[in-house]
C-alpha cells in the first residue's frame, strides 16, 4: 500500500473517481467487453514448449479500459479474461475496486516471462477496504483471469504468455 498521496493507488483510484464523474455527468458509456478488441493468449512453459492455458482474452490498452478492466462483471466464461498492455515496463499493482468475481492476476516482464501470480484474489466492493495487489519488480503485461484457472493449469513464475495483436 502507498504511503504517499501521489503514489499508484492513488492515481488510479483519481483516474476511477474522476472516469465515475465523467461517465456519470456526460451520459457516456464506459467501455465494456462488447467494444474491447480480443486475442488469444497462450501461457507456455518455455522449456518443453507445452501450452498451459489458453484465453481468449478482451484487450485493455488503453488508460480507460485497464481503469475499468473487469469491474462490475458479474461473471467470467471459464476460458476467458483480459490482457492489460503497458507501454513500458514497471512496478504495476492491480486492486479489485467493483470487481465482482474472485481472480488470479498474472503479472508479466517486457519478455513476457510471468514474474507474479496473484491467485484467487477476491472481490472488493465499497465500503470494504480493498488492497492493492503488486507485482514483483517491474512488469508489462497482466492476465486476470478466474480465480484457480493459473493454479489449475500448473501455471507457475516463468512460464510465458504469447499472443498477437490484432
Amino acid at each position: 500500500m502507498p504511503s504517499s498521496p501521489t503514489g499508484p493507488f492513488m492515481m488510479r483510484l483519481r483516474w476511477i473517481l474522476g472516469l465515475a464523474l465523467l461517465y456519470g455527468i456526460s451520459g457516456i458509456e464506459m467501455p465494456h467487453a462488447a467494444t474491447l478488441p480480443r486475442t488469444r493468449v497462450e501461457v507456455i512453459r518455455p522449456a518443453t514448449g507445452a501450452v498451459l492455458l489458453v484465453i481468449e482474452a478482451e484487450l485493455a490498452t488503453t488508460v480507460e479500459s485497464r481503469t475499468r478492466g473487469l469491474m462490475e462483471r458479474p461473471s467470467l466464461a471459464a476460458g476467458q479474461g483480459m490482457l492489460f498492455l503497458f507501454e513500458q515496463a514497471q512496478p504495476l499493482s492491480f486492486w479489485m475496486f467493483n470487481t465482482l468475481i474472485p481472480l488470479d492476476i498474472i503479472f508479466a516482464d517486457a519478455r513476457r516471462r510471468i514474474t507474479t501470480i496473484r491467485a484467487a484474489v477476491p472481490p472488493c466492493r465499497p465500503p470494504m477496504r480493498c488492497p492493492s495487489y503488486p507485482s514483483d519488480g517491474p512488469a508489462q503485461v497482466v492476465l486476470e483471469v478466474n480465480a484457480g484457472a493459473a493454479a489449475q493449469a500448473g501455471v507457475a513464475v516463468g512460464d510465458e504468455l504469447r499472443w498477437t495483436t490484432p
